[in-house]
């Protein structure tokens, strides 16, 4: 190949090269300014997902506040079954009894909880899951 050959072989070579370059510096360019996007969308799921937690866990309080309401209804009617008996009456020795419920299911805490119940009230006292949060 003649000189004037080579030369036509390396300004094109050149050319190329500074096409890739400015390829290349386009997509570092564009990788930047997607990055805050990104950035700000990771953060908005990070809160959504805590946000989603604290919802399911006050959920489960309330629950959990509803199905010790139920205990105290059933252990109330227990006591005013005894009296209606003619009974001396008293409140169950234990919430557990399937009899004191209608559908004969035992009401527990829904985050599975351990309730601390008062035969003396009829009421369950404590959970260990709720009763401890803030």
């Amino acid at each position: 190949m003649d000189r004037n050959g080579w030369g036509f072989v390396l300004a094109a070579a050149l050319l190329v090269g500074a096409v890739l370059a400015a390829a290349s510096s386009c997509r570092q360019a564009d990788d930047r300014s997607n990055a805050e996007p990104v950035a700000r969308l990771k953060a908005e799921l990070a809160e959504a997902k805590s946000e989603a937690k604290r919802q399911r866990e006050r959920a489960e309080a309330l629950q959990c506040d509803t199905r010790r309401g139920i205990v105290a209804s059933a252990c109330s009617l227990y006591y005013a079954s005894m009296a209606a008996a003619g009974k001396t009456p008293g409140y169950p020795k234990t919430y557990t009894d399937q009899s004191l419920y209608a559908d004969g299911i035992v009401p527990k805490c829904p985050s599975g909880g351990t309730w601390t119940y008062d035969s003396t009230t009829g009421r369950i006292v404590h959970c260990s899951v709720h009763d401890a949060l803030p």
